[in-house]
């Protein structure tokens, strides 16, 4: 599945399957998608685009070792592809916040 960025330049069909998600979304921020655009600029828009609503990471490894730089405790070092686009930063929070909740 692909979806849209939301965006101010976003025209959804009406019967978009995700459009009541992400206009519920947006309520609960007080916003509409006219609203987004970025006050004080002269193309006052966020980029427009598509995302895979999925991402699986490739090419995944993980070690742990002693950790350098605190002592006494250790580290974790990941490795992982994901597309252009994607967030890594998600990825990475979702498994550390794994590893806080089993420990």
């Amino acid at each position: 599945m692909v979806l849209p960025l939301p965006s101010a330049r976003l025209k959804p069909p009406p019967d978009a399957p995700w459009l009541p998600q992400l206009e519920a979304v947006l309520a609960e921020e007080g916003m509409t998608l006219a609203q987004m655009k970025i006050q004080g600029m002269d193309k006052p828009c966020f980029s427009k685009g598509d995302r895979v609503a999925c991402v699986r990471p490739t090419g995944w490894s993980c070690t742990g070792d002693a950790d350098d730089l605190n002592r006494g405790r250790r580290k974790l070092t990941l490795r992982f592809e994901v597309p252009r686009g994607s967030y890594a930063t998600m990825l990475v929070k979702r498994i550390t916040s794994l590893e806080l909740a089993a420990g």
